[in-house]
């Protein structure tokens, strides 16, 4: 799981904010955390890392 485990997390995470049924944002919440669950700890820093520079981008608007 760790090889495709950045893929994954990508796709789930644009799919986690673009879908429009509460059902699949459900699905995918879950294999997101069980995923993160089960990397170890370095494969799990390494994509939080990933997060943190695309939130940094200037190009980047977080709406709350």
């Amino acid at each position: 799981m760790t090889t495709h485990s950045g893929l994954l997390f990508i796709t789930f995470g644009a799919q986690l904010v673009n879908d429009d049924s509460p059902e699949c944002r459900k699905m995918v919440a879950h294999c997101l955390k069980t995923m993160l669950e089960r990397l170890h700890r370095d494969a799990r820093n390494q994509l939080f890392d990933v997060v943190i520079v695309w939130l940094k981008d200037k190009k980047v608007r977080i709406v709350f």
